[in-house]
């Protein structure tokens, strides 16, 4: 039984927040401790819930590992055709990032050596060819994906300088290790595994107590406060001109107090900052952020460096600068421009130390309005190509969709959300659970599955499918998201979602069909009514159809008969494809056309 306060209180937020109030305290720990580590890495990683679930391997089941996870390029990947999709994009420039996460969570006053050992043994046997430990179906699945990452031709596409790394994390609810033998024992079996595995580049086994796991989650939750001199800084907001703006400063930073601003206390990076950023870090390899390592490295170039670099745009919920020498407080802050910058400047930081000759351009702003904020990362990114998804959510029809959901929602059973800038509901109060809000990844995701009939699609990442799906369904132009289209398909298809995992959690359905849930929903769709679809740009039809179905979605005895029936169709189409492996039936086409065939049948 975790025995502290706030370790105790803050995973009591986060089982509400997820809606794991049904899970046992060791099995919602073992989540807490994947979501806050591996979201270290990349805040929007669980961005779909059920991501926590295929993270976590051992529910309860003490293998002595509780979490596995792959990231390339900081994104999860969990089969080999997104492996391949990174390897595709790198295969020239060789600047593939590979991370593997190992976690442990023991709710526990303390640490065990005995139990270390037992994670690290574990771990040691899972990245072994010649592995102890066989037969678990979802283990041998992993390794299969590990062998995939770990071959020789993705690591032709790694960048070598760093990668690949391995962390393993240890954590406890209880207070830190203080026996230096203890220490000696976790630096030896970082050295057995790097010599086990050669081609892993960094090995880290990570202790964490609970302050440090505190820590992680107020970082998480985007509660920062750093204090750092910004002296050389013209105020643009003196005479409160700027309307919904606090205060707004321009002008430049030494680079050793713009480093306090991005690394934490242990000197990571902190790349929750960056979430709004609608760029993630090329790599060193790329041609502008060699440029910008070379001027760091250069002498007689690095007091140019303010001329030579685009700046960084930092936007906080609050600025304090009552304080002498030019020093501000910085509250609740995201860095929306300046990714580059920041990644080359912290991997180069060896070459900053103490010297005050190079300086950054920086803009900060202090600002608590969503709108305002969008428009400040769309005008400080448009310098350079960005890949077109990236933009949608500061669209027009995002904003208007984004008012449809609030509006419509006052007439549904149960309100659903959908968030078009990334985490802008956290500050709500009470918390809103997570499987009420709808991002642009789960959207498209959504709508692809309901509408455009391709739930073996889902599996893809969401702007692949957003860039690569095409159809008439969505109107002249073919494509999702135009302002001229039904805000309808969009809510139906998400209050769909929202409704089975529902089903799901409240044990109306079993667990075993939730590998199917986006299957579900198309044959829901169709079951629910026998009309012919039109296109998204018909308003008044579209309406009309999606209100039938949601019609019967919410009433709560209709819907469930209709996905039990929908769950029957699955089952039959599963029992027509036994010739093939069950984990993959959900991203096979042949599937999804047989399961229409059965809905078809049962209707």
């Amino acid at each position: 039984m975790i025995k502290d306060t706030i370790v105790s209180g803050n995973l009591q937020k986060f089982q509400e927040e997820y809606e794991f109030a049904h899970l046992t305290e060791d099995v919602a720990f073992e989540h807490f401790v994947n979501y806050l580590t591996i979201s270290r890495i990349n805040s929007q990683a669980f961005d779909d819930v059920e991501y926590l679930e295929k993270v976590n391997i051992d529910n309860g089941q003490n293998l002595g590992i509780d979490g596995i996870a792959f990231l390339l390029n900081n994104t999860l990947v969990f089969t080999d055709e997104n492996v391949q999709k990174f390897k595709k994009a790198s295969e020239f420039s060789s600047n593939l990032s590979v991370n593997i996460v190992f976690t442990q969570a023991k709710a526990t006053q303390g640490f065990e050596l005995g139990e270390v050992l037992k994670f690290t043994e574990a771990v040691k046997d899972f990245l072994s060819d010649t592995p102890v430990w066989k037969g678990r179906k979802e283990l041998d699945e992993l390794r299969k994906l590990k062998d995939t990452i770990l071959s020789y031709e993705t690591l032709e596409c790694v960048d070598k300088t760093s990668s690949p790394s391995c962390t393993l994390y240890f954590v406890t609810a209880g207070n830190p290790n203080t026996d230096e033998n203890f220490d000696k024992m976790v630096k030896k079996q970082e050295s057995e595994i790097q010599r086990a595995l050669p081609v892993l580049k960094n090995v880290s086994i990570q202790l964490i107590s609970k302050d440090i796991l505190n820590k992680f989650y107020d970082e998480n939750q985007n509660k920062i406060k750093k204090r750092v001199n910004f002296k050389n800084r013209v105020d643009l907001s003196e005479n409160g001109e700027i309307k919904n703006v606090g205060k707004a400063f321009l002008g430049y930073i030494s680079a050793k107090e713009y480093l306090k601003l991005i690394t934490d206390d242990d000197d990571n990076f902190m790349r929750n900052l960056f979430y709004e950023n609608v760029r993630d870090f090329k790599g060193e390899d790329n041609k502008v952020n060699q440029e910008i390592a070379d001027t760091i490295k250069d002498r007689a170039s690095k007091d140019k460096f303010v001329l030579f670099n685009n700046g960084v745009t930092i936007v906080a919920k609050f600025i304090d600068t009552n304080f002498q020498g030019g020093d501000v407080q910085i509250v609740n802050y995201q860095i929306v421009n300046g990714c580059q910058t920041s990644n080359v400047l912290y991997l180069n930081r060896q070459h900053i130390g103490k010297d005050d000759n190079i300086m950054i351009p920086l803009k900060l702003i202090e600002c608590t309005d969503n709108d305002i904020t969008s428009e400040i990362t769309k005008a400080t990114n448009n310098q350079n190509p960005v890949p077109e998804e990236a933009f949608i959510a500061l669209e027009v029809f995002p904003k208007t969709l984004q008012a449809f959901f609030d509006n419509y929602s006052r007439k549904a059973p149960e309100k659903i959300y959908y968030e078009r800038r990334s985490r802008e509901y956290d500050y709500f109060s009470p918390k809103i659970p997570q499987s009420r809000i709808f991002h642009l990844h789960k959207l498209i995701r959504a709508v692809v599955s309901m509408f455009i009939e391709q739930p073996h699609s889902t599996h893809r990442f969401p702007g692949e499918i957003y860039k690569q799906t095409t159809s008439k369904i969505f109107g002249k132009e073919q494509k999702m998201f135009t302002k001229e289209q039904s805000h309808f398909p969009y809510y139906t298809s998400c209050y769909t979602w929202f409704a089975i995992e529902k089903l799901i959690l409240n044990n109306d359905i079993d667990k075993k069909y939730k590998p199917f849930k986006f299957h579900l929903m198309l044959a829901f769709r169709l079951l629910a009514t026998n009309e012919q679809m039109n296109n998204f740009e018909n308003i008044g039809a579209t309406e009309k159809y999606c209100s039938a179905i949601l019609n019967k979605l919410w009433q709560s005895n209709v819907s469930l008969d209709l996905f039990k029936k929908a769950c029957l169709a699955v089952d039959r189409a599963i029992s027509k494809h036994r010739d093939k492996p069950y984990y993959s039936l959900n991203r096979i086409s042949e599937f999804t056309e047989t399961l229409k065939e059965e809905v078809r049948k049962i209707r």
